[in-house]
């Protein structure tokens, strides 16, 4: 699931990119080059010095590339910097061991929101001399088993020299839980009881367990509350990481083989590969001595960004009751894998060569945190299928396979200049990339005191005016500035209330929409506020200048919503409105009682129904013509009956009007 989100997520950002939506500068007020193309990636600025016309801010200047191309910015006054990198390894001296990564030294300039992809090579590093760590939780060593923790542990080194030879014991570890308490901190230990320590939540020993002087039975921990479930495990494992000297790690392969028969606890935080700020993320192992006072737990980011930063890889060899969570948290982690330990701890090797031998076969590629940062991968693995993944992995490559990672970072922010390292776990190689955000100009244009009227200094096309000077060539002094040419009128607003009087001229306000324009000597014409017809601005059939309509050919009026066509009024004899009327905006506008699209409706008319409603209601009062009989008999010429009288019959279609006469009854 995760690996989808993360494709449509990459999926989006290309489809975003590529539309064209996505390429509009929002940067209405940035006056600077420096500050256009920092506030957005599709912001370019134009160092022409002479781009601006009169009446215009020198804001105009930030925009799209192809709306200043649009607008008479020639292409080499586009200022518009592109991330970039450069590989700077040295050559390659004879002898020389081959890298397994490549390239191992580049340096990037990165323009924030515009992504960088670039491509490394790995090599899976062979099954090489690895230092070898043992960690145990307090209540698995505290269990009465045929099979002890120290035993375990002789068989967890046996089991991983038998795949890897040369692998060394760098000593063993116990972790219990953190205690916050005095009664927490209460010893049980008898007076010079042997093999009791007082409380702690870490006791680290430098004894190799494959040593004819390895003990061979666990120490208890006198502290009353941690003889039940051990959950400080991963506190335990960030001190493993953090305190690399007093751990004795001597080797770049470095394994710690960690196992418990109950879960864990880690701080809340979810921030990928962040810096460690709490008090876990330190060494606190002292020469002789063990960790007993409270400690915060790590987050699962920060323990991540640990083992990665010196290069550990893990075994969880856990019982099957607690397996399936340390399989989420090694999801998580840079390297690591899960062996579930046999009810009886029998065939224990078994378990720990399978799970070395898919640790080795993995190819993992990490990185050290840098905030403000995201980084991403897309590995091509041995079966083909690309993966996509907050880090570079393949689990199972062959010896001599070379694997292809597309590394894609990006930036919302200017950063400060830092390192970043992508290491290869398991093996000394790591690239090394040194990065600098591209928020600063390089325009290449001299010093021109005289255009900024020397009073100013020229960069990227405009002038920076010193104190008391303003303008766009600073050739305005402050102590003299009057804005009475900045009104049309003397009552008038200062440049229309849509700008700023500068050195007496007006530079107009921008608008948000970079579509919509104020402009004129006063701002006092635009080209958005003119009539709208159907939504839309002049019909959609006309330009808005000034405050006016200018209509394209074939349409009229104020909103240009009148088309000068008649098709729509032409009858089937070939005359307009049926002679019945006139055609206004390609509409039949009937004369008189005629109606219809083409006034082809006639009421009055002989033969109609509409001269039987006629009859009703002159002659009887009566009808659907009752309410307003004279208005739609207004041509028909006969006296209304009189209460009584009554028509001897209505005409037929035939009939004329002289037929119809009242009668007495």
């Amino acid at each position: 699931m995760f690996r989808v989100t993360v494709f449509i997520m990459s999926l989006v950002l290309i489809l975003w990119t590529q539309c064209p939506c996505a390429q509009e500068c929002g940067a209405l007020h940035e006056n600077t080059c420096e500050g256009c193309i920092s506030s957005s990636p599709d912001c370019a600025w134009c160092k022409d010095k002479y781009f601006v016309r009169g009446g215009q801010q020198r804001s105009v200047r930030c925009n799209s590339t192809a709306r200043l191309r649009e607008m008479g910015c020639a292409e080499d006054d586009i200022v518009d910097p592109v991330s970039l990198q450069t590989v700077t390894d040295p050559l390659p001296r004879k002898g020389r061991r081959r890298a397994l990564l490549t390239p191992q030294n580049m340096t990037v300039e990165l323009r924030p929101g515009k992504p960088l992809t670039f491509e490394v090579q790995v090599k899976r590093p062979k099954k090489t001399s690895v230092d070898v760590y043992y960690l145990t939780s307090l209540s698995f060593a505290g269990k009465d088993s045929s099979h002890s923790a120290m035993q375990l542990g002789a068989q967890v080194i046996s089991a991983v020299q038998e795949v890897c030879p040369e692998a060394e014991s760098r000593g063993f570890g116990i972790f219990g839980d953190k205690h916050n308490t005095d009664s927490e901190r209460t010893t049980e230990c008898g007076e010079g009881e042997l093999g009791c320590k007082k409380a702690f939540s870490f006791s680290h020993s430098p004894s190799p367990l494959d040593s004819p002087e390895a003990p061979t039975k666990a120490p208890r921990n006198g502290a009353r509350a941690l003889q039940g479930p051990s959950e400080g495990g991963l506190l335990a494992l960030m001190q493993t990481a953090a305190c690399g000297a007093m751990i004795g790690w001597v080797r770049n392969a470095r394994l710690v083989v960690y196992v418990s028969d109950h879960g864990f606890r880690a701080a809340d935080g979810d921030t990928p590969h962040a810096d460690s700020t709490s008090d876990s993320g330190r060494c606190h192992l002292r020469e002789g001595q063990d960790i007993s006072r409270s400690l915060d737990y790590p987050t699962v980011a920060e323990l991540a960004h640990k083992l990665t930063e010196n290069n550990i890889q893990i075994i969880f060899a856990v019982t099957e009751g607690v397996a399936e969570k340390y399989q989420e948290l090694s999801d998580l982690l840079p390297k690591s894998t899960v062996a579930i330990l046999p009810s009886d701890l029998s065939n224990v090797t078994a378990a720990i060569k399978e799970a070395y031998n898919r640790l080795s076969s993995a190819m993992v590629v990490s990185h050290t945190g840098v905030p403000g940062l995201n980084i991403s991968y897309i590995t091509e693995c041995a079966d083909g299928e690309q993966r996509s993944s907050v880090r570079g992995a393949c689990s199972d490559t062959g010896d001599n396979r070379r694997t292809s990672l597309k590394v894609t970072i990006s930036s919302k922010d200017c950063l400060e200049p830092q390192s970043l390292h992508l290491q290869l776990l398991g093996s000394p190689d790591r690239l090394s990339v040194e990065l600098k955000s591209l928020c600063s100009c390089e325009c290449g244009d001299g010093p021109d005191p005289e255009f900024c009227s020397y009073s100013g200094e020229f960069r990227c096309g405009v002038c920076r005016c010193y104190p008391g000077f303003i303008g766009s060539r600073c050739d305005c002094d402050l102590e003299r500035e009057s804005d009475a040419t900045c009104r049309m009128k003397e009552a008038d607003q200062v440049c229309s209330g849509r700008g700023d009087c500068m050195c007496g001229q007006c530079e107009c306000n921008r608008r948000e929409n970079p579509a919509e324009h104020i402009y004129g000597q006063y701002c006092e014409c635009d080209n958005f506020s003119c009539e709208r017809a159907l939504g839309k601005l002049c019909g959609g059939h006309g330009r808005c200048i000034c405050g006016e309509c200018h209509c394209d050919s074939g349409f009229v009026g104020t909103a240009c919503d009148c088309s000068t066509e008649v098709d729509r009024c032409m009858s089937p004899n070939g005359s307009l409105c049926s002679n019945r009327g006139n055609c206004e905006c390609n509409q039949c506008k009937c004369s008189g009682p005629y109606s219809g699209p083409l006034c082809e409706v006639c009421p009055t008319c002989e033969g109609t129904c509409g001269f039987k409603y006629c009859v009703e209601c002159l002659a009887f009062g009566s009808g659907p013509y009752k309410e307003n009989c004279q208005e739609k008999c207004t041509s028909i010429r006969h006296p209304r009956s009189t209460p009584g009288e009554t028509v001897e019959r209505l005409p037929n279609e035939n009939s004329s009007l002289a037929e119809v006469s009242p009668q007495n009854t």
